[in-house]
């Protein structure tokens, strides 16, 4: 392909994120169990564009990743979403041709998220909202959400989707070291589930949903979801009816993290490549490995007759380019 490829799992670092952590004595490196990227060493736009042109990324649409950074306060996570935004609608005036973003909001405070949902999608120019996939274990898909998605759905927003630390984890257990291993792709299967079995894609179909990491465990548990509700749940009145299939094929995948050998196979197998989209996970994947894999995947079977819509026109669409 002779255009660049469009980047939708990247992120940015913010030293108000790290500051706030560190004020509050907050180990992030501990949190993740994984050595984490830092602002400047790390992470600079600069450093980010670089990495994008050496990777051939034309556009990169920039997000937070984890962890959420909520203490509690309502004020304080106010302050710190709207400084990020601020800080990416910036980074946007300066590279728009390069450079889009999802804000971050402060929930689980809806009023709060609201007001900053229209102020950076109207005002900042935000491609789209950021959403952990639980805070506190408040989980997306709970009633709480509906005034926030209300909104999201009248503003036809795009809705990323990530990750976060569950509230409860195991102790003594490997998986419970590493959260990039097993517990944020399992919070993530966690959080798209409920939306499902609460049919909030079907009650918001204006928001397009995007899931990172090639759907988490998805794959593995929707047909399992599908015949428990349509077999069991709904028939004995234990469920509200709900479209499981056509729910997740109306949402979009990135295939960010180890698509290959087996994850996109079995992603493909649930929801076909119509809604598949690119993502590096820089700077949580260095630029060497983001070389490799992407390489790898251009040669994959699965993309062959896919490559110009995986890697730049669904995401495009998605974020309403073309």
């Amino acid at each position: 392909m002779s255009y660049g490829y469009v980047d939708t799992h990247c992120h940015f670092l913010s030293p108000t994120i790290e500051e706030a952590f560190e004020d509050h004595d907050i180990d992030v490196a501990a949190i993740e169990g994984f050595p984490v990227p830092r602002y400047g060493q790390d992470w600079t736009v600069e450093k980010h564009l670089d990495n994008a042109r050496c990777n051939g990324i034309g556009l990169s649409f920039l997000s937070y990743s984890a962890p959420f950074p909520h203490f509690g306060d309502e004020a304080a996570l106010v302050e710190i979403c709207r400084q990020s935004n601020d800080m990416l609608a910036e980074i946007k005036l300066e590279h728009p041709d390069e450079i889009g973003f999802s804000a971050l909001l402060p929930v689980p405070y809806m009023d709060a998220a609201i007001a900053e949902t229209r102020r950076s999608i109207c005002d900042l120019n935000a491609d789209g909202v950021k959403l952990p996939s639980n805070v506190d274990g408040l989980y997306l898909g709970a009633k709480e959400y509906d005034p926030l998605f209300e909104v999201l759905d009248e503003l036809n927003a795009v809705v990323t989707i990530h990750p976060e630390q569950p509230p409860v984890i195991p102790q003594d257990v490997f998986t419970a070291g590493p959260l990039p291993l097993f517990e944020y792709v399992g919070d993530t299967t966690r959080a798209v589930t409920n939306m499902i079995a609460n049919g909030t894609v079907e009650k918001y179909p204006n928001i397009s949903f995007l899931v990172p990491h090639c759907g988490s465990f998805l794959p593995a548990v929707i047909y399992r979801l599908n015949g428990m509700m349509n077999n069991v749940l709904i028939p004995k009145g234990l469920a509200d009816p709900c479209d499981v299939l056509g729910q997740i094929k109306s949402m979009y995948f990135d295939v960010a993290g180890d698509a290959l050998p087996a994850a996109l196979g079995a992603l493909i197998t649930m929801v076909g490549t119509e809604k598949l989209v690119y993502g590096s996970d820089f700077p949580y994947t260095p630029g060497p490995a983001i070389t490799q894999k992407q390489k790898a995947l251009l040669e994959c079977a699965e993309l062959a007759d896919c490559q110009e819509d995986v890697f730049r026109n669904n995401a495009l669409r998605l974020f309403k380019r073309i």
